[in-house]
């Protein structure tokens, strides 16, 4: 039994030479994992070499993610760029409908939307809930991203199904830097959504009453100061 311990031992050991003599960054996993483990890591070396060998770009995890998508989380530009100069489909979806400029303008990954952007992504793809990469930057109050988006030519008045505008999004959450900036790009505070609701209306129902003011045009109410006694 100590013998074949050993034996499995050095086993190991040469399997693991094997694989660092070979310049490979992860010595386990299938490929299809392999691609995973390196765009999430960025072990750009790695998944060169996994390209190289005729995997494909575009293949998927559980989840539906593809490596692309992974990388675009991370925010890893290396090999982004790399999937993307081997054909890496930039619309691809996960099985949330998710896109990778989804992904990256929900998490804030500015220079991976720009790349994605420069690359050809679509602005205007919806996920399950019907939303584009702006409606979530909005939400989760990505300012930057938001401008990028801005610049690529996303549709600052787009309605999901309940008429709601990126603008409604962000004064919902009470984000007053991204309604300041989507206010500067032109995004329209008068439009109202399915219920008749401004993004002012909004932002006031959700407890955001200086947001409604400011949003009304209004300046916002100073709290009392207390009397001086006499």
């Amino acid at each position: 039994m100590r013998y074949r311990t050993r034996l499995f031992s050095l086993l190991a050991c040469a399997a693991a030479l094997a694989v660092f003599a070979s310049g490979c960054d992860i010595p386990l996993g299938t490929p299809n994992e392999r691609m995973i483990k390196s765009a999430r890591n960025n072990y750009v070396r790695n998944m060169r070499k996994l390209l190289d060998s005729g995997i494909a770009p575009d293949i998927t995890d559980s989840a539906g993610w593809t490596p692309l998508m992974w990388a675009a989380a991370k925010d890893n530009v290396d090999i982004i760029r790399l999937l993307v100069s081997r054909g890496a489909k930039l619309d691809a979806r996960n099985k949330k409908g998710e896109t990778a400029l989804h992904i990256a303008s929900r998490w804030s990954r500015l220079e991976t939307v720009r790349i994605l952007i420069s690359a050809g992504a679509r602005m205007e793809a919806l996920d399950r809930l019907g939303w584009p990469p702006l409606m979530w930057a909005a939400m989760q109050g990505r300012t930057e991203v938001i401008q990028a988006l801005a610049e690529g030519g996303a549709n600052l008045e787009f309605k999901d199904t309940n008429g709601n505008t990126p603008l409604m999004m962000a004064a919902n959450r009470g984000r007053e830097e991204t309604v300041k900036a989507l206010l500067e790009l032109g995004a329209n505070q008068f439009k109202t959504n399915t219920a008749g609701q401004t993004a002012a209306d909004i932002a006031a129902s959700s407890g955001y009453q200086d947001l409604a003011a400011q949003l009304r045009g209004e300046q916002p109410e100073k709290p009392a100061g207390r009397r001086r006694r006499k």
